[in-house]
């Protein structure tokens, strides 16, 4: 259990406060402009607890370099068996980042704010759902996708071009039958001659496969040396001694040795290169040297018989393209194992995610059940697994866009229907009748949108794309749960505070939390939470205007924040019922001794009921 035991302001508006907190429930009060949500925001600056609300959390930091300005806030933290001094400064340096999670803070407004918003509230349970791990990252799962969008298009190109074989091996089957015909008739010698040609041919075919296949080497080796040289460039371009000398020490040394190694990579791709290259030129000079040696052998058959000169070249144009699609069909097999290595490693990622997502889950129920059980029937907290498909509706809005479907309905019952990997499965395989039937879209749709989103970069947005759970605040009304979305803003904070409040080991920040509350409610329901976390030894740091707050809620520690106009100070401080601590509580929040009494003998005369 963690607390704060100390806070010091040097500089700014609150110039000079240095106050000791205590360990349960800390009350500040004061009139308007007396710095009590200066105090709070500075606590939540320096413990860096970022606003929700992205707009809201620009304007505070602008707001704390007003009214830090060049000074530091100073906390004291501690725990059990440790503590830590921060010295935070307006930009938020000297924080240390495992205590930003240490405590809840929530502003003005704030507690309206998480009601009325899906993730916000989704957030709030998330404080105290413990999560082992991290989500998982789905950017490998992203570009496997790519690739495998890649590799498809490979091996439907080379498919193609392969499917001519049928076609190939019929036009040489007739174009060898004429052959055989002109040479039956033909002497021993020209048979000898057409042997060597075909001899010759072979080797030529051959040699041209393995210069063909030493371009494509080339091609690679090409690209893979433009990425050597840029890594060169990068790691050169790494600071060394302008990052100071401690960084220097650990840095220079080390990128020396990366250095070295990328130049050796450098030089070593060059010299593969340059043995490729002279291994290219040899198979250029034999394959002209071959053509050589078989240009008289066919212009002599052609002589001796006419026409089978033109048959013997035009089967030999024949066997290089049916080499080609050897050579085609032998990639095609290559690029399914690549395929089906691909598609294993994206399962066992997209697998991990899930299960990642499980345990989220699981984790955010066991919260939801336990605050439901804290509250007593009054709130329930329910959370939807996978329910919140907004993002990945707004991903396929953008994806369908210039499809020339009506794609905000079509995304929103897609979005509705399918997970993301389900869509995605579709999608690759062309599953037409599985998207139609799933989606009940009609097959003509549904074809349009697969042919939208069969592209790179709408399969790998499509892998990347989650649903998130979705969570509901129910208020309980007699018989009736009502949701937080059809709730008032009283009545919105009345349902969130007590959540809020049910946080049992951070520190809790809250700034006039009594907004939108009438008094019956705060002291029947927040009055009594703010004594359970006290029980549990959970600090709360409160700003309030409500007398019921501190008194009510026994608070051990009132602070009394006064301003001259230009700075704002701690005026008194105490226990909730030492004198002096009674006696501003009365004068400020009661509007004074003569007005509570007067209340007192009014209530009195009528004879008020409880209720």
């Amino acid at each position: 259990m963690v607390w704060i035991s100390r806070v010091r302001v040097n500089g700014g508006f609150l110039a000079g406060l240095d106050v000791e907190l205590s360990r349960g429930l800390n009350v500040v009060i004061g009139p308007r402009g007396s710095g009590k949500t200066t105090l709070l925001e500075l606590i939540r600056h320096a413990l860096g607890i970022e606003h929700a609300d992205q707009a809201e959390a620009k304007r505070q930091r602008k707001a704390i370099t007003h009214l830090l300005g060049a000074g530091e806030v100073v906390l004291d933290v501690e725990d059990e068996h440790s503590s830590h001094h921060l010295v935070v400064d307006a930009a938020g340096n000297g924080r240390s980042g495992e205590l930003s999670t240490a405590a809840l803070a929530l502003g003005q407004n704030e507690l309206e704010r998480i009601a009325s918003n899906s993730a916000s509230r989704l957030n709030l349970i998330d404080l105290r759902a413990v999560v082992s791990a991290a989500p998982p990252s789905l950017e490998i799962a992203k570009r496997l996708t790519r690739d495998l969008a890649r590799l498809r298009q490979d091996a439907d190109q080379a498919r193609e071009r392969a499917s001519r074989r049928a076609l190939l091996e019929a036009d040489r089957t007739a174009l060898a039958g004429q052959e055989r015909e002109l040479l039956t008739d033909s002497s021993a010698d020209l048979g000898e001659r057409r042997e060597l040609l075909r001899v010759l041919e072979a080797e030529l075919l051959a040699v041209g496969g393995q210069s063909e296949a030493s371009e494509r080497t080339s091609s690679r080796i090409a690209d893979a040396s433009k990425l050597a040289s840029r890594l060169q460039a990068a790691i050169e371009a790494v600071p060394s001694r302008e990052v100071g000398v401690a960084v220097a020490a650990e840095v220079e040394h080390r990128v020396a040795s990366l250095l070295q190694l990328s130049v050796e990579l450098v030089s070593g791709i060059s010299e593969l290169e340059s043995a490729l290259n002279a291994v290219r030129k040899d198979l250029l000079n034999e394959q002209n040297r071959l053509r050589l040696k078989a240009a008289p052998v066919r212009a002599e058959l052609e002589t001796a018989e006419r026409g089978l000169g033109q048959i013997t070249a035009k089967l030999r144009n024949i066997d290089a393209e049916l080499a080609e699609v050897a050579r085609l069909e032998a990639a095609l097999l290559e690029l399914q194992a690549s395929t089906n290595e691909l598609v294993s490693q994206r399962s066992q990622l997209l697998d991990e995610y899930e299960i990642w997502q499980e345990g989220l889950f699981e984790a955010r129920q066991a919260v939801a059940q336990a605050v439901s059980g804290d509250l007593q029937s009054r709130v329930v907290v329910s959370v939807d697994h996978l329910a919140d498909s907004t993002k990945f509706r707004d991903l396929l809005i953008e994806l369908l866009q210039g499809s020339g479907l009506q794609y905000r309905a079509l995304a929103d019952s897609m979005a509705r229907s399918l997970l993301p990997r389900q869509l995605l499965a579709y999608v690759e395989n062309n599953d037409l009748v599985g998207l139609s039937e799933a989606t009940n879209v009609g097959t003509d749709r549904a074809a349009r949108v697969l042919a939208a989103l069969q592209n790179e970069e709408s399969v790998s947005s499509i892998a990347e794309a989650t649903l998130d759970d979705r969570v509901d605040f129910r208020l309980i009304d007699g018989a009736v749960q009502k949701s937080v979305e059809d709730l008032s803003t009283g009545q919105k904070c009345a349902v969130t505070l007590p959540i809020v409040l049910t946080e049992g080991s951070r520190i809790l920040i809250l700034d006039q939390p009594e907004d939108h509350l009438d008094n019956a409610y705060l002291v029947k329901n927040i009055i009594t939470s703010l004594t359970m976390r006290e029980e549990r030894g959970a600090q709360t740091i409160v700003a309030t205007h409500n007398a019921n707050i501190p008194v009510l809620g026994s608070a051990e520690l009132v602070l009394s924040l006064e301003s001259d106009g230009t700075r704002g100070f701690v005026s008194n401080r105490g226990a909730f019922d030492e004198q002096p601590i009674v006696d501003t509580i009365t004068g400020l929040m009661e509007g004074g001794r003569d007005a509570f009494l007067r209340r007192a003998e009014f209530y009195a005369e009528h004879e008020v009921e409880s209720h």
